[in-house]
């Protein structure tokens, strides 16, 4: 069964899908099979940053019964062996409404497809909902990522206390992006001074992003990979937490994702 590393903010526009996708080259470069998830109905860019296109989607799987093979986008033929994705797919009606038994079945098929992969990394909408909460509760390795700003970090807080007090999360994981060691430091000083808050809460800082310079006109060119490359400083501090989240989750007995996923579902 893969590692499962689920990504979310709270707030939208932090960073946690160029957390994600910088997550799935550092691991594919490392010769895990990865699988990137794109949960974020309507608003997913995942595909968009990566350069490519798709036939099916997340949402087609969920509203329409394709199958999840059928989603998968590889990219190889773009020079990332090892990396897949799922795309998001774009927003309709219905994307609200699904009921938890539709979402079990969904997470029910996504099980066998997640045995051949060694990492699946789940890139989480902004705001808060059934769907994120339960997947976040569930993977090996829930991360928050913030930014400098105080709505940010409230933000981040916020769904911290909300997954810890509806499903007992107790550990979660930190990245700071579009920061330095300064920046860093101060965030970190500002959740730890909320630990009397909740404390039965384990926070874990796994490090900091620089920013990528220009990023929307990146993305928008599609030519995220190419920036990235010239970043070795970015590079550098991905590779940190990668390397972090790889070697906690080997020293751990896992309790399988869905078996958690799905008791989540039930409450």
């Amino acid at each position: 069964m893969a590692v499962t590393v689920g990504i979310a903010s709270g707030k939208g526009g932090v960073g946690k899908t160029t957390l994600a996708v910088l997550l799935g080259l550092t691991s594919a470069f490392y010769g895990k099979k990865t699988l990137i998830i794109d949960t974020d109905v309507g608003m997913g860019n995942v595909n968009i940053m990566l350069g490519v296109g798709y036939k099916n989607s997340l949402l087609d799987c969920l509203s329409k019964g394709e199958s999840l093979e059928s989603a998968i986008v590889k990219l190889e033929n773009k020079g990332f062996k090892n990396l897949d994705i799922i795309p998001s797919g774009n927003l309709d009606d219905n994307v609200f409404s699904y009921s938890k038994k539709t979402v079990a079945y969904f997470f029910s098929r996504l099980a066998g497809l997640l045995q051949s992969y060694d990492v699946a990394i789940f890139d989480l909408g902004a705001g808060v909902n059934y769907f994120l909460l339960g997947v976040l509760a569930s993977v090996n390795h829930p991360v928050l990522v913030v930014n400098p700003e105080p709505p940010s970090i409230v933000d981040a807080y916020s769904l911290m206390k909300l997954s810890h007090l509806t499903y007992g999360v107790r550990q979660f994981n930190f990245v700071v992006n579009r920061a330095g060691e300064k920046e860093f430091s101060r965030v970190k000083l500002k959740f730890e001074s909320m630990r009397n808050f909740l404390p039965k809460v384990e926070m874990n800082f796994l490090g900091y992003m620089p920013p990528i310079k220009n990023l929307h006109q990146v993305v928008s060119s599609m030519k995220f990979a190419e920036a990235v490359k010239k970043n070795s400083k970015l590079r550098e501090k991905v590779l940190d937490i990668f390397k972090e989240i790889v070697d906690v989750s080997q020293k751990e007995e896992r309790e399988n994702f869905f078996t958690k996923l799905l008791r989540m579902l039930d409450r």
